[in-house]
């Protein structure tokens, strides 16, 4: 293969990504059925959450729905990449499942512990309620836990709410957002509450009047979430590698949205499903291949990106010039 050739085909692919952005997508529904809630999804689409029977679930794309073999009243809460699943329980504890259905206790027994997060490492975030309040904690694999802290020492309540695979956690410290690494200890990143964390470290944050959604970025600090004209408020509940959020708005007539925003500042309301009601469920999740979780009320959808048809015209188009003109050099 020539240098001449190299050089077009490099032409090619810049013009096929300026003609075909990332996001000229449009989305697929999917109902994944009745669920009293789901929770997590994880990069290969298994998602988590609660039956109506109020049994612990986990939901397949090859396989469908499965009860996960724990005790009853057990209601996941977060699912790594290699299934295993994190689940509160009836009783105030927090416990792991593997993928072989084997059950972990996580943290001491006479705390009550509430897990929010679990990431590739098998690290828990979450929190702890003992003698010096309710405190965002990390669990470690190795059954260790690491108190987080505070950031007002007169405010001793918090939790977290995501880690990341570097081990970085977000969440709540009286009445402030937070970021917290075991190198730097916690960040106050403002008023407000931090929802998740990216692997690269951005952070969704919403506002303390629950108004407003925020992406931090070490170095530059806040930076507003789009926000459509007659959106009364929208807040960010996750974000994946690529820098794309998704969470919920609320329009000027108390509808619930489920949103999307894209790095370039896109905005993409998701579609509901044709028996929705008017006023109806948010996104909550998103990975890496853009696949969207939410729900509208008790339904677990599913939202799957779609090229549009516009943006693969224009690049099998491109791809019959590219080849035309391989032709003619020959």
């Amino acid at each position: 293969m020539n240098r001449a050739f190299l050089l077009a085909f490099a032409g090619f692919v810049l013009a096929a990504l300026v003609v075909c952005p990332a996001y000229a997508v449009t989305y697929h529904t999917m109902d994944l059925g009745a669920w009293m809630q789901v929770t997590d999804m994880n990069q290969s689409g298994q998602v988590v959450g609660t039956g109506l029977d109020y049994n612990a679930r986990i939901w397949d794309p090859r396989t469908g729905v499965s009860v996960l073999p724990c005790q009853p009243s057990a209601y996941p809460k977060g699912v790594n990449d290699s299934g295993v699943v994190v689940a509160s329980t009836g009783q105030g504890q927090a416990i792991r499942i593997d993928a072989t259905g084997s059950t972990t206790l996580i943290g001491l027994s006479s705390l009550k512990n509430t897990p929010s997060e679990i990431n590739n490492a098998d690290q828990v975030a979450g929190a702890s309620y003992g003698a010096g309040g309710l405190r965002p904690v990390l669990w470690s694999a190795d059954g260790s836990v690491s108190d987080l802290g505070v950031l007002d020492p007169h405010c001793d309540t918090g939790w977290a709410n995501d880690v990341n695979d570097a081990g970085q956690v977000v969440g709540k410290s009286g009445t402030h957002a937070f970021l917290w690494s075991r190198a730097s200890g916690m960040r106050d990143l403002g008023p407000g509450e931090a929802m998740a964390i990216s692997n690269s470290g951005l952070v969704v944050v919403n506002s303390a009047d629950h108004l407003s959604s925020y992406i931090w970025r070490d170095g530059t600090g806040l930076a507003p979430l789009g926000k459509l004209s007659d959106w009364a408020s929208n807040l960010g509940a996750d974000i994946n590698g690529l820098g794309q959020v998704v969470g919920g708005a609320t329009d000027a007539e108390g509808r619930r949205l489920p949103v999307l925003w894209n790095p370039d500042g896109s905005i993409v309301v998701l579609p509901k499903p044709s028996d929705a009601a008017p006023s109806y469920g948010c996104a909550i999740a998103i990975n890496d291949a853009g696949w969207v979780l939410g729900s509208v009320y008790q339904e677990a959808l599913l939202w799957t990106p779609v090229p549009e048809p516009s943006s693969l015209a224009a690049l099998l188009a491109g791809l019959a010039g590219f080849g035309a003109l391989v032709r003619r050099r020959r």
